[in-house]
Order: C-alpha cells, then structure tokens, then sequence
C-alpha cells in the first residue's frame, strides 16, 4: 500500500506531465481524474461550506487517493464476493 499518492496522476507536477509527451491517453486521463476530484471537492463544499475549515483540498484528494487504493469486495473461501 501506498504511503502517499505521488505516484497518481492526479498529483504530476507539471513537470512530470511534461514528460508524458506522446501518450495522449495517460494526459487525457490524469486531467480527467483531476478535474474530477476538483469537482466533488466543489460540490463537497458548496453542500458543506464549513468543510473547508476542516479538510484543505490537498486532504481531500489524497484521502480519495488512498481510498481508491483499496480492495472493498469481500471473497468468502467459497469464493462467492458477497
């Protein structure tokens, strides 16, 4: 497990996108992920506004990160993911 999301792309820096030059589906992802997560922080903090006392944007998104990070189906030994 990860212990920080620098390695998503949603975190690049610019000059890490820089060098994603030529893969046009990777940068076309990575933006798409990101202006997702600005979107639901938005919406986030138009339905709570106080929110954004306590959680910075940053918090948010890496908390979405780790969350995304992790498996959630639970696999009796059967096999059957209930």
């Amino acid at each position: 497990m990860p212990s920080n999301g620098d390695s998503y792309g949603c975190n690049y820096t610019d000059d890490q996108r820089d060098l994603l030059v030529g893969c046009d589906s990777m940068i076309i992802h990575t933006s798409m992920i990101k202006a997702s997560m600005m979107n639901d922080y938005h919406l986030l903090t138009m339905a709570y506004p106080d929110i954004k006392e306590q959680i910075s944007y940053d918090e948010f998104k890496m908390g979405k990160v780790m969350a995304s990070t992790r498996a959630y189906d639970l696999v009796w030994t059967d096999g059957v993911v209930r």
